[in-house]
C-alpha cells in the first residue's frame, strides 16, 4: 500500500488467481472458529461468515427484527 498526493491509500489492483473462496455458511457456532477459519483459508478474499449452527444466527432470528406480528420467545419464533 502506498499514499498518494491527495493522502488517499491506493492498492494494486487486486487478481483472484485462482484462490479459493468460502460461502458465507460455515460448519462451526463459534463466532472465533469461524473468524480463524476465514482467515486461515482465504485471507486475500474474507466474507461475511453465517453460523447456522449457532441458534442466534438461524435464516429467521436474522432478519426478522422489526416485523411487525413475528414474535421470538428464543425457544420459537412465530
Amino acid at each position: 500500500m502506498t499514499t498518494d498526493a491527495t493522502n488517499e491509500i491506493s492498492r494494486p489492483p487486486f487478481k483472484a488467481c485462482g484462490q479459493g473462496t468460502l460461502i458465507g455458511s460455515l460448519p462451526v457456532s463459534d463466532h472465533h472458529q469461524g473468524l480463524e477459519m476465514i482467515f486461515s483459508h482465504t485471507p486475500a478474499i474474507p466474507l461475511w461468515p453465517q453460523l447456522p449452527g449457532n441458534p442466534l444466527e438461524g435464516m429467521m432470528r436474522q432478519f426478522i427484527e422489526g416485523m411487525p406480528g413475528i414474535i421470538d420467545n428464543n425457544d420459537r419464533t412465530y
